[in-house]
């Protein structure tokens, strides 16, 4: 088990940000932000990547803190600096955080009820400074005729900043930057975000410029700044079955399932009553002697049903209350139609281990800051990994120092999957997160897994596993040699080279070789892990787009698998730009217009001799398909787009022998 470690600040007036002592990491990231905003490529924004639980909103007081020391040192105005965030409990947690430290700033957000403007640091929500940046925040008459500009400020700080969409100018948060830039051409802005990603896609360099602090979830577990975790799976009766065709869409960042999929997901695991009551059962069992736990449902009647059965499960509950009674076991609920007020009290709640259960669906996610959470429970499929990383990153924080003050004791978080999130996530995304929950499921049910060859390492990885999850184990004093910028190797030149992100090189199937520095990547990989060469054009997004007739794109890896219930057979074809196109048939379907697209995707892949001389057809059903799937003709190429539900669009295919078909 890794122990919580004690860290003290470095020796720099840390007078300036008590109560709060920021640890060695937080420095580290705060010097980098701060040489960022005094040198030449300020005006390009910057990204700090920081992990859940590494403590980004100290990082945001900081800033804010050291802009007020030294307006009130030199005796200058001080800095005016916006900062923002989506959500009314992220603007509050950070708003919070800074008076903690001492920094003084105004709210600004409708959702918490207050719209203030005292001073020069304003935390505010995303729509609310949208909706005011013309009016508040414009150009206004004053009270004797005079004309007061507009407000200008000086840094702009964005929590959670890979929810900034820059493909869409027209979006909120891209409108308030450019007239924030037009205000003032100098404007300095730093994002914060514990994400790389926008679904598959990196977001270092198109729009924000520079990476200049990193500090991943694993790290931060390693080091000591959040808690351990330990994975749980479904098996048998506690895992949902149907779900086979609930997949992440890998195309944006924190967007969710379409709601289309949401809708079905949610009919499918409501009529399986009985797999929900085994599950809650089990989750009792094991948080007994655990202290709060976050469940993610698949909707509002999933959430009520699951508020049923627990009540047979605990007895008496109550949903609601502030009187103290140890015979009560709490619980409470929260949505995006929960109110900000609601939400904080119910925090609160928690937070002091009045409430046992919180069940959520589509608000939770993202920034809420609940120590207490120690049982993280999946019941549906999640859509993006970024926002299956943030879920879980609501239970890795440590507890409070009053909270451990109290008599409270945390060790780690538990993660338990009963929908085979991972699993689905596993096939899009090279991962280590992901990865090692595989690999803990892989153990854990004693499957098949994968040991890795490379020198001192030997880490036991899942049998899906496309690299390694292991450390980078090869010492500084092992020469290995080292590519020029030209991609070629120097002759006798011997270099001491380790793996960047710090993790084992090793990589199975066909990795993705750099063509600047000849550096293997996973091979849906966006930019190169070393040089940061664009792997992927950043600029391709598929979301909504029309295509033509000579919109290719080239098919790098297909198979065709059957469902995990054996009645489907799904078509997947990766593609060139690292998306996973795929197709769904079911060959014993009733419905006319699903049997007519079996039957054209049987008679463009299968070839006829085989198939008369084995003895099958377009009516065989997929299980007795099974022996048959690798005779199954994969595409070279096809057109592909993503429809606004969010499901893939095949209309033409081409296979090697020249031969092109067209799904009308």
């Amino acid at each position: 088990m890794i122990q919580k470690k004690q860290y003290q600040s470095k020796p720099v007036n840390p007078e300036w940000y008590l109560p709060i002592v920021p640890r060695d990491k937080q420095w580290e990231a705060h010097a980098e932000a701060c040489a960022h905003i005094r040198g030449p490529l300020k005006t390009e924004p910057a990204f700090i990547y920081a992990s859940v639980g590494f403590g980004k909103t100290i990082l945001l007081a900081m800033i804010a803190k050291q802009a007020q020391m030294v307006a009130e040192s030199r005796g200058t105005q001080q800095l005016r600096i916006l900062v923002l965030a989506r959500t009314g409990d992220l603007i509050d947690q950070n708003a919070e955080k800074m008076w903690e430290i001492g920094a003084r700033n105004s709210i600004y957000s409708a959702s918490l009820g207050i719209k203030s403007t005292k001073y020069p640091v304003i935390c505010g929500t995303e729509g609310t400074i949208f909706r005011s940046l013309y009016t508040q925040f414009g150009e206004t008459i004053g009270p004797r005729g005079e004309i007061i500009p507009a407000t200008k400020f000086d840094i702009l700080l964005i929590d959670e900043a890979y929810q900034v969409n820059y493909d869409e100018p027209d979006c909120q948060y891209m409108q308030i930057i450019t007239e924030l830039q037009a205000r003032n051409p100098k404007l300095v802005i730093i994002g914060y975000g514990g994400s790389l990603y926008r679904g598959t896609d990196p977001i270092i360099g198109k729009f924000w410029k520079h990476l200049i602090y990193q500090c991943s979830m694993w790290e931060a577990i390693e080091i000591g700044y959040c808690t351990p975790l330990l994975f749980g799976f479904g098996h048998g009766n506690t895992e949902y079955g149907g779900l086979d065709d609930i997949l992440p869409s890998g195309i944006d960042g924190t967007d969710d399932l379409s709601k289309e999929l949401m809708d079905v997901q949610n009919k499918i695991i409501t009529q399986q009553k009985h797999v929900t009551t085994a599950i809650l059962h089990e989750v009792k069992e094991i948080s007994k002697s655990r202290n709060c736990v976050l469940i993610t449902c698949a909707g509002k009647k999933h959430i009520d049903q699951c508020i049923d059965i627990l009540r047979e499960v605990e007895g008496s509950l109550c949903e609601y209350t502030e009187q103290p009674d140890a015979q009560m076991i709490r619980y409470s609920v929260v949505t995006e139609k929960t109110k900000t007020a609601e939400r904080k009290t119910i925090k609160q709640m928690c937070n002091t281990g009045k409430i046992k259960y919180v069940f959520q669906v589509g608000a939770w996610t993202v920034g809420v800051n609940v120590p207490m959470f120690d049982t993280i429970v999946i019941l549906r499929r999640i859509g993006s990994r970024t926002l299956l990383e943030q879920l879980v990153g609501r239970g890795i924080r440590w507890l409070e120092k009053w909270q451990e003050d109290l008599g409270m004791i945390k060790h780690d978080c538990m993660v338990l999957d009963y929908a085979g999130t991972f699993e689905a996530m596993g096939e899009f995304f090279d991962d280590q997160f992901i990865q090692t929950a595989q690999a803990a499921k892989a153990k854990k049910e004693n499957t098949d897994t994968i040991t890795c060859g490379r020198v001192r390492c030997g880490a036991q990885n899942s049998a899906h596993a496309r690299r390694c999850l292991g450390k980078d184990m090869i010492p500084a004093a092992v020469p290995r040699l080292a590519p020029d910028p030209r991609g070629k190797v120097i002759p006798g030149l011997p270099l001491f080279i380790v793996e960047p992100d710090g993790r084992c090189g090793s990589f199975w199937g066909t990795p993705k070789i750099c063509p600047k520095c000849t550096t293997p990547n996973d091979k849906v990989a966006g930019s190169c892990r070393r040089c940061d060469f664009m792997l992927i054009d950043p600029n391709a997004n598929l979301t909504n787009k029309h295509y033509t007739d000579d919109d290719w794109q080239n098919v790098v890896n297909g198979r065709i698998v059957l469902s995990k219930d054996k009645t489907k057979i799904i078509a997947q074809w990766q593609l060139e730009s690292g998306i996973v196109a795929k197709e769904i048939y079911d060959p014993t379907s009733k419905e006319g217009w699903q049997r007519a697209k079996w039957i054209a995707f049987f008679n463009e892949h299968v070839p006829r001799a085989y198939a008369i001389s084995r003895g099958i057809n377009n009516h065989t059903p997929a299980i007795k398909l099974a022996g048959h799937l690798a005779m199954f003709n994969k595409p070279c190429r096809i057109t592909h787009r993503v429809n606004d539900r969010g499901f893939d669009i095949i209309h033409r295919k081409q296979f090697l022998s020249g031969r092109e078909v067209a799904n009308n």
